[in-house]
Protein backbone atom coordinates (compact mmCIF):
# COMPACT_ATOMS: atom_id res chain seq x y z
CA UNK A 1 0.00 0.00 0.00
CA UNK A 2 0.65 3.33 -0.95
CA UNK A 3 0.47 6.30 1.81
CA UNK A 4 -0.15 9.47 1.23
CA UNK A 5 3.01 11.79 1.84
CA UNK A 6 1.32 15.44 2.19
CA UNK A 7 2.17 16.47 5.88
CA UNK A 8 -1.73 17.78 5.85
CA UNK A 9 -3.48 14.79 5.15
CA UNK A 10 -4.36 12.59 7.96
CA UNK A 11 -6.21 9.41 6.58
CA UNK A 12 -7.44 8.02 3.44
CA UNK A 13 -10.70 6.40 2.05
CA UNK A 14 -9.73 2.66 0.75
CA UNK A 15 -12.39 0.56 -0.86
CA UNK A 16 -13.88 -1.21 2.55
CA UNK A 17 -17.19 -0.96 3.70
CA UNK A 18 -18.32 -3.17 6.33
CA UNK A 19 -16.95 -5.99 5.62
CA UNK A 20 -17.03 -6.01 2.00
CA UNK A 21 -14.56 -4.52 -0.53
CA UNK A 22 -15.81 -2.58 -3.22
CA UNK A 23 -14.09 -4.45 -6.07
CA UNK A 24 -15.60 -7.38 -4.79
CA UNK A 25 -12.31 -8.64 -3.68
CA UNK A 26 -12.61 -11.69 -1.08
CA UNK A 27 -9.13 -11.62 0.43
CA UNK A 28 -9.25 -11.70 4.15
CA UNK A 29 -6.34 -9.10 4.82
CA UNK A 30 -6.80 -6.34 7.29
CA UNK A 31 -5.03 -4.36 9.01
CA UNK A 32 -7.23 -2.29 12.06
CA UNK A 33 -5.72 -0.20 14.52
CA UNK A 34 -6.15 -1.73 17.68
CA UNK A 35 -9.31 0.07 19.43
CA UNK A 36 -11.81 -0.59 16.49
CA UNK A 37 -15.21 -2.35 16.63
CA UNK A 38 -15.63 -5.30 14.91
CA UNK A 39 -15.83 -6.15 11.62
CA UNK A 40 -19.18 -5.46 9.67
CA UNK A 41 -20.53 -4.02 13.56
CA UNK A 42 -21.08 -0.84 11.71
CA UNK A 43 -23.80 -0.11 8.91
CA UNK A 44 -22.35 3.00 7.57
CA UNK A 45 -18.91 2.33 8.25
CA UNK A 46 -16.17 3.00 5.79
CA UNK A 47 -12.52 2.01 6.70
CA UNK A 48 -9.77 4.92 5.47
CA UNK A 49 -5.98 4.86 6.47
CA UNK A 50 -3.88 6.49 8.31
CA UNK A 51 -1.02 8.25 7.14
CA UNK A 52 0.88 8.33 10.24
CA UNK A 53 0.78 4.44 10.83
CA UNK A 54 -1.01 2.92 8.01
CA UNK A 55 -3.28 1.08 10.21
CA UNK A 56 -7.44 1.19 9.54
CA UNK A 57 -9.95 2.83 10.97
CA UNK A 58 -13.72 3.00 10.96
CA UNK A 59 -15.30 6.51 9.67
CA UNK A 60 -18.46 7.55 8.87
CA UNK A 61 -18.92 7.03 4.80
CA UNK A 62 -20.50 10.27 4.93
CA UNK A 63 -17.17 12.38 5.53
CA UNK A 64 -15.04 13.66 3.04
CA UNK A 65 -11.83 12.60 3.21
CA UNK A 66 -8.87 11.73 0.45
CA UNK A 67 -8.96 8.33 -1.20
CA UNK A 68 -6.58 6.34 -2.62
CA UNK A 69 -7.02 4.34 -6.39
CA UNK A 70 -5.02 1.39 -7.96
CA UNK A 71 -5.23 0.51 -11.18
CA UNK A 72 -3.61 1.59 -14.29
CA UNK A 73 -4.57 4.77 -15.85
CA UNK A 74 -4.26 3.20 -19.18
CA UNK A 75 -7.46 0.68 -20.47
CA UNK A 76 -6.40 -2.64 -20.74
CA UNK A 77 -5.55 -3.10 -24.87
CA UNK A 78 -7.64 -5.78 -26.56
CA UNK A 79 -6.58 -8.03 -29.07
CA UNK A 80 -6.76 -7.40 -32.57
CA UNK A 81 -8.95 -10.29 -34.55
CA UNK A 82 -8.71 -10.88 -38.20
CA UNK A 83 -11.41 -13.26 -39.95
CA UNK A 84 -9.38 -15.05 -42.85
CA UNK A 85 -12.56 -16.46 -45.04
CA UNK A 86 -10.42 -19.40 -46.65
CA UNK A 87 -11.33 -23.09 -45.45
CA UNK A 88 -8.75 -25.02 -43.85
CA UNK A 89 -8.29 -27.76 -41.40
CA UNK A 90 -7.47 -26.48 -37.87
CA UNK A 91 -3.78 -27.57 -38.61
CA UNK A 92 -3.44 -25.35 -41.47
CA UNK A 93 -5.30 -22.67 -39.46
CA UNK A 94 -2.52 -22.84 -36.64
CA UNK A 95 -0.06 -22.37 -39.21
CA UNK A 96 -0.94 -19.52 -41.04
CA UNK A 97 -2.22 -17.65 -38.14
CA UNK A 98 1.13 -18.48 -36.49
CA UNK A 99 2.75 -17.30 -39.93
CA UNK A 100 0.67 -14.19 -40.98
CA UNK A 101 -0.71 -12.58 -37.46
CA UNK A 102 0.27 -13.95 -33.88
CA UNK A 103 -1.82 -16.68 -33.65
CA UNK A 104 -5.18 -18.56 -34.07
CA UNK A 105 -8.17 -16.29 -31.73
CA UNK A 106 -7.75 -16.80 -27.95
CA UNK A 107 -10.79 -15.44 -25.79
CA UNK A 108 -11.01 -14.32 -22.31
CA UNK A 109 -14.19 -12.55 -21.94
CA UNK A 110 -17.42 -11.52 -23.60
CA UNK A 111 -15.90 -8.76 -24.86
CA UNK A 112 -13.22 -10.84 -26.61
CA UNK A 113 -15.65 -12.94 -28.44
CA UNK A 114 -18.10 -9.50 -29.25
CA UNK A 115 -14.46 -8.40 -31.17
CA UNK A 116 -14.19 -11.75 -32.94
CA UNK A 117 -18.16 -12.04 -34.40
CA UNK A 118 -17.53 -8.13 -35.15
CA UNK A 119 -14.81 -8.82 -37.37
CA UNK A 120 -16.39 -11.68 -39.23
CA UNK A 121 -17.68 -11.07 -43.05
CA UNK A 122 -21.61 -10.28 -42.49
CA UNK A 123 -22.09 -12.10 -45.74
CA UNK A 124 -20.05 -15.67 -43.89
CA UNK A 125 -23.08 -17.54 -41.18
CA UNK A 126 -21.07 -20.96 -40.04
CA UNK A 127 -18.67 -21.85 -37.69
CA UNK A 128 -14.73 -20.39 -38.03
CA UNK A 129 -11.79 -21.72 -36.07
CA UNK A 130 -10.52 -20.59 -32.89
CA UNK A 131 -7.31 -21.79 -31.03
CA UNK A 132 -8.64 -24.01 -28.18
CA UNK A 133 -8.19 -28.07 -28.99
CA UNK A 134 -8.09 -31.37 -26.38
CA UNK A 135 -5.31 -30.73 -24.06
CA UNK A 136 -2.69 -33.41 -23.15
CA UNK A 137 -3.89 -34.17 -19.77
CA UNK A 138 -6.90 -31.99 -17.81
CA UNK A 139 -6.80 -29.46 -15.19
CA UNK A 140 -9.17 -28.07 -11.96
CA UNK A 141 -10.12 -24.73 -12.78
CA UNK A 142 -12.58 -21.89 -12.06
CA UNK A 143 -15.07 -20.69 -13.96
CA UNK A 144 -14.52 -16.84 -13.23
CA UNK A 145 -10.80 -17.44 -15.10
CA UNK A 146 -9.17 -17.43 -11.15
CA UNK A 147 -6.37 -19.41 -10.86
CA UNK A 148 -6.80 -22.47 -8.66
CA UNK A 149 -4.13 -21.79 -5.81
CA UNK A 150 -6.15 -22.75 -2.97
CA UNK A 151 -7.52 -26.05 -2.71
CA UNK A 152 -9.98 -27.67 -0.10
CA UNK A 153 -10.73 -31.48 -1.59
CA UNK A 154 -12.40 -33.88 0.33
CA UNK A 155 -10.10 -36.94 1.55
CA UNK A 156 -9.89 -38.95 -1.87
CA UNK A 157 -11.21 -36.38 -4.30
CA UNK A 158 -11.22 -35.55 -7.04
CA UNK A 159 -11.76 -39.65 -7.83
CA UNK A 160 -12.80 -39.49 -11.46
CA UNK A 161 -16.45 -39.11 -9.94
CA UNK A 162 -17.29 -36.15 -12.53
CA UNK A 163 -15.83 -33.29 -14.05
CA UNK A 164 -17.67 -30.95 -11.79
CA UNK A 165 -17.16 -29.17 -8.66
CA UNK A 166 -19.48 -28.92 -5.31
CA UNK A 167 -19.10 -27.62 -2.35
CA UNK A 168 -20.43 -30.08 1.00
CA UNK A 169 -19.61 -30.20 4.19
CA UNK A 170 -17.09 -27.28 3.97
CA UNK A 171 -14.86 -29.39 1.23
CA UNK A 172 -14.88 -29.64 -2.67
CA UNK A 173 -16.29 -33.25 -4.30
CA UNK A 174 -15.83 -33.77 -8.09
CA UNK A 175 -19.18 -34.63 -9.22
CA UNK A 176 -21.45 -35.36 -12.46
CA UNK A 177 -21.90 -32.48 -14.58
CA UNK A 178 -25.38 -33.07 -15.33
CA UNK A 179 -27.13 -33.81 -12.16
CA UNK A 180 -29.38 -30.94 -10.66
CA UNK A 181 -28.33 -29.16 -7.60
CA UNK A 182 -28.87 -25.69 -6.21
CA UNK A 183 -25.87 -23.42 -6.32
CA UNK A 184 -24.18 -20.60 -5.39
CA UNK A 185 -23.05 -17.42 -7.66
CA UNK A 186 -21.20 -14.27 -6.96
CA UNK A 187 -21.61 -11.09 -7.96
CA UNK A 188 -19.24 -8.21 -8.16
CA UNK A 189 -19.20 -5.50 -5.30
CA UNK A 190 -21.88 -7.88 -3.47
CA UNK A 191 -20.56 -11.48 -2.57
CA UNK A 192 -21.89 -14.76 -3.04
CA UNK A 193 -25.75 -15.28 -3.48
CA UNK A 194 -27.64 -18.48 -3.33
CA UNK A 195 -30.18 -20.13 -5.97
CA UNK A 196 -32.21 -22.43 -4.64
CA UNK A 197 -33.38 -23.47 -8.18
CA UNK A 198 -31.80 -27.25 -9.51
CA UNK A 199 -29.75 -26.95 -12.20
CA UNK A 200 -27.21 -29.13 -14.01
CA UNK A 201 -23.23 -27.22 -13.87
CA UNK A 202 -22.98 -25.79 -17.13
CA UNK A 203 -27.13 -24.27 -16.82
CA UNK A 204 -26.72 -22.49 -13.46
CA UNK A 205 -22.91 -21.29 -15.08
CA UNK A 206 -25.34 -19.81 -17.65
CA UNK A 207 -27.69 -18.12 -15.15
CA UNK A 208 -24.76 -17.10 -12.97
CA UNK A 209 -23.45 -15.05 -16.18
CA UNK A 210 -26.78 -14.33 -17.01
CA UNK A 211 -28.09 -12.66 -13.78
CA UNK A 212 -24.75 -11.92 -11.76
CA UNK A 213 -21.19 -12.25 -12.83
CA UNK A 214 -20.51 -16.03 -12.54
CA UNK A 215 -20.77 -19.32 -10.15
CA UNK A 216 -18.87 -18.92 -6.78
CA UNK A 217 -14.87 -19.10 -6.81
CA UNK A 218 -13.69 -20.51 -3.31
CA UNK A 219 -10.09 -18.64 -2.89
CA UNK A 220 -9.22 -19.07 0.98
CA UNK A 221 -11.13 -20.47 4.16
CA UNK A 222 -12.85 -17.63 4.93
CA UNK A 223 -14.23 -17.49 1.41
CA UNK A 224 -15.52 -21.52 2.33
CA UNK A 225 -17.23 -20.20 5.60
CA UNK A 226 -19.13 -17.65 4.13
CA UNK A 227 -20.05 -20.00 1.07
CA UNK A 228 -21.08 -22.57 3.45
CA UNK A 229 -23.18 -20.57 5.55
CA UNK A 230 -25.42 -19.92 2.88
CA UNK A 231 -26.74 -23.36 2.48
CA UNK A 232 -25.54 -24.71 5.34
CA UNK A 233 -22.99 -27.87 5.44
CA UNK A 234 -24.94 -30.89 4.53
CA UNK A 235 -26.55 -29.80 0.96
CA UNK A 236 -24.17 -30.15 -2.31
CA UNK A 237 -24.33 -26.97 -4.19
CA UNK A 238 -22.12 -25.86 -7.51
CA UNK A 239 -19.61 -23.85 -7.17
CA UNK A 240 -17.74 -22.82 -10.19
CA UNK A 241 -15.11 -25.74 -10.34
CA UNK A 242 -14.70 -27.25 -13.84
CA UNK A 243 -12.40 -30.34 -14.95
CA UNK A 244 -10.99 -28.28 -18.23
CA UNK A 245 -9.96 -30.61 -21.05
CA UNK A 246 -9.05 -27.95 -23.49
CA UNK A 247 -5.89 -25.49 -24.27
CA UNK A 248 -5.00 -22.44 -25.93
CA UNK A 249 -2.90 -23.02 -29.27
CA UNK A 250 -0.39 -19.52 -27.60
CA UNK A 251 -0.43 -21.44 -24.35
CA UNK A 252 -3.13 -18.63 -22.85
CA UNK A 253 -3.44 -19.99 -19.38
CA UNK A 254 -6.98 -18.53 -18.42
CA UNK A 255 -10.30 -20.89 -18.35
CA UNK A 256 -12.75 -18.41 -19.95
CA UNK A 257 -15.02 -20.63 -22.30
CA UNK A 258 -18.35 -19.71 -23.89
CA UNK A 259 -20.28 -23.23 -24.75
CA UNK A 260 -23.11 -23.67 -27.16
CA UNK A 261 -25.70 -25.35 -25.04
CA UNK A 262 -24.82 -29.42 -25.14
CA UNK A 263 -21.30 -28.61 -25.73
CA UNK A 264 -18.70 -29.83 -25.99
CA UNK A 265 -19.83 -32.97 -26.46
CA UNK A 266 -16.53 -34.94 -26.14
CA UNK A 267 -17.17 -37.11 -29.15
CA UNK A 268 -17.35 -35.00 -32.55
CA UNK A 269 -13.58 -33.45 -32.69
CA UNK A 270 -10.64 -32.19 -30.67
CA UNK A 271 -10.59 -28.69 -31.96
CA UNK A 272 -13.26 -25.93 -31.54
CA UNK A 273 -15.40 -23.32 -33.94
CA UNK A 274 -17.05 -20.03 -32.79
CA UNK A 275 -20.26 -21.13 -34.57
CA UNK A 276 -21.50 -17.43 -35.99
CA UNK A 277 -25.16 -18.56 -36.29
CA UNK A 278 -25.38 -18.68 -32.45
CA UNK A 279 -24.16 -15.96 -31.32
CA UNK A 280 -20.68 -16.45 -31.58
CA UNK A 281 -20.59 -19.90 -28.68
CA UNK A 282 -18.53 -22.57 -29.58
CA UNK A 283 -18.33 -25.98 -30.37
CA UNK A 284 -16.09 -28.98 -30.52
CA UNK A 285 -15.40 -30.36 -34.20
CA UNK A 286 -12.96 -32.72 -36.39
CA UNK A 287 -10.12 -30.90 -36.78
CA UNK A 288 -9.63 -31.90 -40.54
CA UNK A 289 -12.89 -30.25 -41.21
CA UNK A 290 -12.72 -27.33 -43.19
CA UNK A 291 -13.39 -23.69 -41.78
CA UNK A 292 -12.62 -20.26 -42.16
CA UNK A 293 -10.26 -18.80 -39.75
CA UNK A 294 -10.00 -16.11 -36.95
CA UNK A 295 -6.68 -14.94 -36.06
CA UNK A 296 -5.16 -12.11 -34.05
CA UNK A 297 -2.27 -10.08 -33.91
CA UNK A 298 -1.27 -6.53 -35.02
CA UNK A 299 -1.31 -6.32 -38.65
CA UNK A 300 -0.65 -8.94 -41.67
CA UNK A 301 2.95 -9.88 -41.09
CA UNK A 302 3.37 -10.68 -45.31
CA UNK A 303 1.58 -6.95 -45.92
CA UNK A 304 4.11 -4.67 -44.13
CA UNK A 305 5.12 -3.22 -47.37
CA UNK A 306 8.65 -0.96 -47.72
CA UNK A 307 9.33 0.80 -51.03
CA UNK A 308 12.81 0.47 -52.49
CA UNK A 309 14.36 2.20 -55.39
CA UNK A 310 16.90 0.37 -57.38
CA UNK A 311 18.94 1.78 -60.11
CA UNK A 312 20.16 -1.21 -62.52
CA UNK A 313 22.88 -0.92 -65.12
CA UNK A 314 23.09 -2.25 -68.43
CA UNK A 315 25.02 -2.28 -71.56
CA UNK A 316 21.99 -1.77 -73.55
CA UNK A 317 21.22 -5.26 -74.80
CA UNK A 318 19.11 -6.73 -72.50
CA UNK A 319 15.40 -5.40 -72.31
CA UNK A 320 15.11 -5.02 -68.39
CA UNK A 321 11.05 -4.49 -69.15
CA UNK A 322 10.99 -8.15 -70.28
CA UNK A 323 8.92 -9.98 -68.09
CA UNK A 324 10.99 -13.18 -67.59
CA UNK A 325 13.89 -11.13 -67.11
CA UNK A 326 11.95 -9.30 -64.40
CA UNK A 327 10.97 -12.87 -62.76
CA UNK A 328 14.55 -13.74 -63.11
CA UNK A 329 15.75 -10.87 -61.13
CA UNK A 330 12.98 -10.82 -58.30
CA UNK A 331 13.75 -14.81 -57.66
CA UNK A 332 17.21 -13.82 -57.19
CA UNK A 333 16.04 -10.82 -55.25
CA UNK A 334 14.02 -13.06 -52.90
CA UNK A 335 16.57 -16.02 -52.57
CA UNK A 336 18.83 -13.64 -51.20
CA UNK A 337 16.53 -12.08 -49.02
CA UNK A 338 15.77 -15.59 -47.18
CA UNK A 339 19.67 -16.21 -46.85
CA UNK A 340 20.15 -12.58 -45.42
CA UNK A 341 17.21 -11.21 -43.81
CA UNK A 342 15.40 -12.08 -40.38
CA UNK A 343 12.29 -12.29 -41.90
CA UNK A 344 12.15 -15.57 -44.10
CA UNK A 345 8.45 -14.76 -44.82
CA UNK A 346 9.79 -11.78 -47.26
CA UNK A 347 7.83 -11.37 -50.12
CA UNK A 348 9.09 -8.72 -52.54
CA UNK A 349 7.36 -7.40 -56.23
CA UNK A 350 7.52 -4.79 -59.03
CA UNK A 351 6.08 -1.39 -58.43
CA UNK A 352 4.94 -0.20 -62.70
CA UNK A 353 5.34 3.55 -63.55
CA UNK A 354 1.82 4.95 -64.78
CA UNK A 355 2.85 3.77 -68.54
CA UNK A 356 2.96 0.35 -67.68
CA UNK A 357 6.91 -0.13 -67.22
CA UNK A 358 8.76 -0.74 -64.50
CA UNK A 359 12.18 -0.13 -64.94
CA UNK A 360 12.61 3.88 -66.50
CA UNK A 361 15.60 4.56 -69.01
CA UNK A 362 17.86 7.67 -67.19
CA UNK A 363 20.34 9.31 -69.60
CA UNK A 364 24.46 8.58 -68.87
CA UNK A 365 26.14 11.62 -67.28
CA UNK A 366 28.94 12.32 -68.79
CA UNK A 367 31.37 14.07 -66.95
CA UNK A 368 34.12 16.74 -68.20
CA UNK A 369 37.12 16.23 -66.80
CA UNK A 370 38.80 18.65 -69.06
CA UNK A 371 39.62 22.20 -67.11
CA UNK A 372 38.16 25.50 -68.06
Amino acid sequence: MKLLSAKNISKAWIGLISSQWSDAALTTFRSWAGDQPGEGTLLNGCAATSNNSGMWNYNDCAMDNPFICYGSSNPPQRRQYHFVNKPMTWTQALLYCTGRFSALATADSVGDVVGMMNAVNLLYNGSVWIGLSRASSATWAWSSRDLLDFKNWDTGRPNGTGSCGVSVRSVWRDYNCTTPLYFVCFQAGVGYIGVNISKSWQDAQSYCRQQYTDLATINSPWQQKLLTGIFGRGLAVWVGLFLDTWQWSDQWSLFFRNWAVGQPTYVAGNCITMMTNDSGNWADAPCNTENPVMCYGDVDKLKRKQIISVNVSSDGTADLNNPTLQATMLNRIQQALKIQASDKNAAVSWIQEPSGKVFVLKPKVIQNNHGC
